[in-house]
């Protein structure tokens, strides 16, 4: 597809989402989605594919059945959530519902946290009151592995830097000596690497809440603002970080309708104690922080 008619076509299904993600019990038929993206249904179902790795009606079924989940979720009795999915039946909806999650409708109420997401080429989910976090699929393959989220707003403390990229590791090194003199929890999960406008970079620590910046020398306080942020994650060494971004935003960003945010920091944001885990164990989720492209 050339990239002018893909971006047509992003902007047609942009509308289309909406309708979706909106009310899907009520979502327009194939015929009314193609005649709100002004295509026939034949050429809207063929390009709605092609934009979003999966056909509308496979798409339309998905989120229904995340909605499901979620008023199952809120108590409402099986007949009227079947309904509401478009089921002719409970029966019928409670065969589609076991194959699709893997757990039967009535389990689902008992469940003391599942967010009820099936797999999804374009990172497309229903939520309640959430405007739609999705992507145009690139052909690569990488998009099953990215996600879109929001992330909230967090503190950190650490030290920065603004030279050549070699000197993040010294200031992991000072960092690490820095806590273990302070005799601060080397808390997984905690460990963050920023990379801020103008070059500058940090080595830091999320502070859980209430907890201040250590009275220890030089260490610098950050504010991280949140937001929606395109999040892969990465298994193996740091070494391999780096070239491993570079492919994932130069394959995964043209095709995705979103760009980078220069005004929020990128986060390579590390899961394990790196004294604990061997190099080839540990995981890293690379946060690039994202605007509507053009916006």
């Amino acid at each position: 597809m050339r990239k002018d008619t893909r971006e047509d076509w992003e902007r047609r299904a942009e509308r289309v989402v909406a309708l979706l993600t909106g009310n899907p019990e009520s979502a327009p038929g194939l015929e009314a989605a193609a005649s709100e993206a002004a295509a026939s249904p034949w050429h809207f179902h063929r390009r709605f594919r092609a934009v979003t790795g999966e056909s509308f009606a496979a798409c339309l079924r998905r989120l229904r059945l995340e909605r499901a989940a979620y008023r199952l979720r809120e108590g409402l009795p099986v007949i009227e959530v079947a309904l509401e999915a478009g089921f002719s039946s409970p029966e019928a909806f409670s065969r589609a519902y076991s194959k699709a999650f893997q757990l039967s409708p009535t389990m689902t109420k008992a469940l003391p946290s599942w967010a009820g997401e099936l797999a999804a080429p374009n990172g497309l989910h229903w939520r309640p009151r959430r405007e739609p976090l999705w992507f145009m699929p690139p052909a690569e393959g990488v998009a099953m592995e990215t996600r879109i989220s929001h992330l909230g707003a967090m503190r950190a403390f650490g030290f920065s830097g603004s030279k050549e990229a070699w000197e993040l590791p010294a200031l992991w090194g000072k960092l690490h000596e820095t806590i273990k003199s302070s005799g601060l929890p080397m808390e997984a999960g905690r460990f963050i690497s920023l990379f801020m406008a103008e070059g500058r970079f940090a080595a830091a620590v999320l502070t859980p809440p209430g907890m201040g910046i250590p009275a220890a020398s030089g260490l610098e306080g950050f504010l991280l603002p949140g937001g929606i942020y395109a999040i892969i994650p990465h298994f193996g060494p740091c070494e391999a970080i780096g070239p491993f971004w570079d492919l994932w935003e130069e394959k995964w960003f043209p095709g995705s309708g979103w760009e980078l945010d220069p005004s929020r920091p990128k986060l390579e944001w590390y899961q394990g104690n790196p004294e604990l885990l061997s190099s080839d164990l540990s995981l890293a989720l690379l946060c690039d922080p994202l605007r509507k492209r053009g916006s």
